[in-house]
This record gives structure tokens, C-alpha cells and sequence, in this order.
């Protein structure tokens, strides 16, 4: 028989579960049980919070944040100067960590669609968007910018022949969300 905290904040979880937080720290944390303590399927629903803590934990001891970050903006210049480099048009868009560009063209679904394409080529699944994980490293991304340089130099020249859409093995990317039928 568990004892049941009376402090407060108290957020109380599945099963009886509670937690006691004070100033953004968790305190105490107490799983009232009615019968005797035996396993039961709703058990596994109680390791939440404790792997919940220790993920918040992780997080911070690898500085994730910071890492999320600098990689993110590895992506946005790296976008801006192969653009730039290239004599292409785009605008980058986002907040480092979930970064995107779109192209400032009047063929910009063809472009768009050009890029995932050429893209996969070179061993990538990419789209003009780009969440980062933890998992990026610093040789990731430069393997990554290495083909967008390239990728980026083929959709200038799209765009200079104009032929941007005959390049296009397929359907063009849709636009947004809307109905497909």
C-alpha cells in the first residue's frame, strides 16, 4: 500500500501514478496500487515517466539542443552559398533544426521535383526540407552539400534552357495539401 503525496503541483498519470513537481523538478514520484504488487499489464504503462526523465536527462548531458542547432544552420548556409555559388534562386525558410528553401522561379514545383530526383541519384532521399537529428555529423552534411552543389548547378541549367519539366522522369510534386482525386 502506497502512500499518496498531498503536495502540490501534482499531475496525476494512468493507474494512479503521480508525480510531485516543485520549480520544474520532479520531486517524488509514487504508483498507488489497490491490490498487491504483481505484474500486470498496465505496469509497463508506469515505466513512462521514468524513461521520460531519463531521456530529458540524456538530452541534456549531450547538449542535443546545441547540436541540432549547428547542424541546421550547416544545412541553411550550405543551401544559401551552393545557390548563391550556382546563380540560383531560392529562400531559405525555418529555424535551424527544421530548416527548408524554396525556389524563387516560376517552374518551382518542376524544380522542386528535379531536385528529389537528381537527389536520389547521389544516394540521397531528400526534399527541400531538412530535419536534423542527433544522429548528423559534421560528415553527413558535407557529403550532403557536395550533391546539392551539384544537384543545384543541373537546376540552373534547367533554367536557363527551360526545360526544367522535360527533365522530370514522372509527375511533378504536388503542391501543398489538396485532394489528389
Amino acid at each position: 500500500q502506497a502512500v499518496r503525496v498531498r503536495s502540490e503541483p501534482r499531475l496525476k498519470l494512468a493507474h494512479g501514478s503521480r508525480i510531485v513537481l516543485a520549480g520544474g523538478r520532479v520531486l517524488h514520484l509514487t504508483i498507488v496500487h489497490e491490490a498487491p504488487l504483481k505484474w500486470r499489464p498496465q505496469m509497463r504503462l508506469m515505466a513512462g515517466p521514468a524513461a521520460a526523465l531519463a531521456t530529458i536527462r540524456k538530452h541534456r548531458k549531450k547538449k542535443v539542443p546545441a547540436h541540432l542547432i549547428k547542424i541546421g544552420r550547416m544545412i541553411q548556409a550550405g543551401w544559401a552559398e551552393a545557390a548563391k555559388d550556382c546563380g540560383l534562386k531560392i529562400e531559405v525558410t525555418g529555424i535551424p533544426p527544421l530548416a527548408g528553401f524554396r525556389f524563387l522561379d516560376n517552374e518551382a514545383l518542376a524544380l522542386s521535383t528535379l531536385f528529389v530526383q537528381e537527389m536520389l541519384k547521389r544516394g540521397f532521399l531528400a526534399k527541400t526540407q531538412f530535419y536534423v537529428c542527433f544522429a548528423h555529423r559534421d560528415e553527413h552534411i558535407r557529403r550532403y552539400l557536395k550533391a546539392v552543389r551539384e544537384v543545384f548547378a543541373i537546376l540552373k541549367n534547367a533554367t536557363e534552357k527551360g526545360d526544367a519539366k522535360k527533365r522530370v522522369r514522372g509527375p511533378l510534386q504536388h503542391a501543398g495539401f489538396q485532394r489528389l482525386v
